[in-house]
């Protein structure tokens, strides 16, 4: 089935709604005594088969409109056709009864009446209904055909049959169709219209220019016609026309929407930002348009930035020019604000939001406030609006989230501990209560990182989320400090993947690179680490740099780093891990092809790769590019005096 264009749908919803019309009563409404279930009276013994079909038939017709009881019409047209089987209106007010619920059982019922009635114009109306609501556009056209020649002096039966030509691929057929109809009534405006977009479909335009000037012409005080002509002029590059048209439109009916959208609309298609702007601005103080569409208009226009900066001064009319029309309206003191945004004035834009605030804000508007505050970073302001929210939205857990970090950016730490304890209260969740916990606890430490008082807080944090890893970390780090068993920071921890990761970094904060005793503690938290995971890419890499630098186990350092760069390759801090170790190793050549690689992949210019790389080329007698590398690893940060020390080692060579 061809797919139907927005011009057929307009014409077929048309006739769908004249087919699908509520029947009408054609005898006054039952009295008082009459409102009771209609029930079909048994015939007279002494009626003829052709009284009790008209008998059945009127008391279907009764039925369905005076008492809307379908059912009992839907009986009453069936008997009728049990006393006459070839009665052509009981047909067709079955399928009136079947339309549009059932379209198979109307087209069958509609047929039979039509077969028996051929000549009857309203049957071949119901038929070409249901052909066009069933989709079968073909048949309807033909059914069409007979109606034209049946009823030709009806002008809606050749726009209807028109419209089915269009539809099954016959475009000039409609255009003759509607041309024969101007002859026969003259001008018509609905069938002038539908043939002039018939004639822009068809890339007719000339054609139809022609007929939208006709239109104009016989309708001059209809604006639509002038805003339909001032489109075809433009699409035709007849611009000083169009603009005339548009003007034409607008002088008919001053602040018409339709007329204004379409001037502004050509004006920005033709560059003219000045007239466009200007338009707009008509638009923008017309009560008529919606802000919901002023809002729409105004995003679409800054979509442009180029446009946007060529016409700053005017689009910033435009927006002021709003934001008074519409003062205290958060969605016009939004766009507003976004443009001072725009415009690098932050100060500004603040300050529009506050002027839009009042009993009705909504917390979204107290949000976006408190956000700019806190990027200008005016925690009291933070303070002062999250207050107010909270007045409002006192159940808004992010609200106190806002609060008790501004306050501990402004060191106010008893205050933010006050505030997230109030947040306790309002946390839904275990997991929220575990991060307002930790957060608590961060707090805390950093108030006096000497006090123990703010491992209670990561206890409890763990209490309600063994899997908070923040809160494992401190609690960890703390337990570290005051020689106890830094596991029991794990003990509820149930994931083996997360349990790995927190070993390993408990592994970490024991590595020392100075005193091997502590690194003994490390490496039993980083094998424990790998029971967990054997394939965790953090424990194997550090591992195994640890032991290169203290020069030991390392065949199985390399193996570890080995597995790494299975897991990871192309990874350049890795490489250069596995390139040391092969140095280590004396295995210089090797180490050599690695470091190569590393250095080609690192594009953040990591100066001990830089080291490293040098010292290999330097034990393969590479003095000069030992010492270029070296050099640069000094410019990277390097400590100055090591360089020194490498560069007098190759002096003379």
């Amino acid at each position: 089935m061809k797919i139907r264009t927005d011009l057929f749908l307009i014409v077929i919803v048309l006739l769908f709604a004249a087919c699908t019309s509520t029947r009408q009563a054609t005898q006054p409404a039952p009295v008082a005594d009459e409102k009771k279930p209609l029930v079909i009276p048994p015939p007279n013994a002494s009626y003829t088969p052709e009284q009790l079909t008209s008998y059945y038939y009127l008391q279907g017709v009764r039925a369905a409109g005076i008492y809307a009881d379908y059912p009992v019409a839907m009986a009453s047209f069936r008997t009728a056709l049990v006393y006459d089987s070839l009665h052509a209106p009981s047909y067709h007010e079955l399928a009136s009864l079947f339309f549009p619920t059932d379209i198979d059982q109307a087209l069958a019922h509609s047929l039979q009446a039509n077969q028996l009635d051929p000549e009857n114009i309203w049957y071949k109306q119901q038929l070409g209904c249901i052909y066009i609501v069933s989709g079968q556009y073909d048949p309807a056209r033909k059914v069409y055909d007979e109606i034209v020649k049946l009823d030709p002096n009806n002008p809606e039966n050749y726009r209807y049959l028109a419209a089915l030509y269009e539809q099954t691929g016959y475009p000039y057929a409609a255009l003759t169709l509607l041309d024969s109809a101007e002859l026969r009534f003259g001008f018509i405006e609905e069938l002038s219209s539908y043939k002039r977009q018939l004639l822009i479909q068809s890339g007719m335009i000339d054609q139809a220019v022609g007929e939208a000037e006709l239109l104009t012409q016989n309708s001059p005080y209809d604006y639509e016609n002038f805003v339909v002509l001032g489109g075809l002029y433009a699409a035709t590059g007849k611009d000083s026309l169009a603009v005339q048209a548009y003007r034409q439109a607008l002088s008919v009916e001053p602040d018409n929407i339709e007329a204004l959208m379409s001037l502004s609309d050509y004006y920005h298609t033709r560059n003219d930002g000045v007239n466009f702007l200007a338009v707009t601005k008509q638009l923008f103080e017309s009560d008529i348009l919606p802000l919901e569409n002023k809002v729409t208009f105004f995003n679409d226009v800054i979509k442009n930035a180029q446009f946007y900066q060529n016409y700053y001064f005017a689009v910033n009319d435009l927006v002021a020019a709003l934001a008074i029309k519409y003062a205290g309206n958060y969605e016009v003191a939004e766009l507003y604000a976004q443009h001072q945004i725009n415009s690098g004035d932050v100060e500004g834009a603040v300050a529009t939001y506050k002027s839009a605030l009042n009993e009705n804000s909504t917390l979204e508007h107290y949000k976006t406030i408190i956000e700019i505050e806190a990027y200008l970073e005016r925690n009291d302001s933070v303070g002062y609006y999250t207050d107010l929210a909270l007045e409002k939205y006192s159940g808004e857990i992010d609200l106190y989230f806002t609060k008790g970090y501004g306050e501990y950016h402004m060191k106010a730490y008893d205050q933010s501990i006050a505030t997230f304890n109030e947040a306790l209260r309002h946390a839904p969740t275990d997991s929220l209560r575990s991060v307002i916990y930790s957060s608590m606890g961060q707090i805390s430490k950093d108030q006096d990182s000497l006090s123990t008082a703010y491992a209670r807080y990561f206890e409890q944090a763990l209490k309600y989320d063994p899997e908070n890893l923040h809160a494992v970390y401190n609690y960890s780090e703390y337990l570290i400090q005051n020689g106890r068993d830094p596991e029991r920071a794990l003990k509820n921890l149930k994931n083996d993947s997360l349990r790995s990761v927190m070993l390993g970094t408990i592994g970490d904060m024991f590595h020392s690179p100075d005193t091997g005793a502590d690194n003994r503690e490390t490496y039993r938290f980083y094998d424990k680490a790998l029971k967990y995971n054997p394939d965790n890419i953090h424990v194997l890499n550090n591992y195994s740099y640890f032991l290169s630098v203290e020069e030991r186990e390392l065949e199985k350092a390399l193996a570890m780093i080995s597995r790494v760069l299975e897991l990871e390759p192309g990874n350049p801090t890795y490489i250069d891990t596995y390139g040391w170790i092969l140095y280590k190793l004396e295995r210089y050549e090797e180490a050599k092809k690695a470091l190569q690689q590393a250095v080609a992949l690192d594009r953040e210019g990591s100066k001990e790769l830089l080291v490293h790389y040098g010292d290999i080329l330097y034990e393969l007698e590479d003095y000069f590019l030992a010492s270029i590398y070296w050099k640069r690893a000094q410019e990277n940060g390097y400590d100055p005096e090591q360089i020194e020390e490498r560069l007098k080692k190759i002096e003379g060579k």
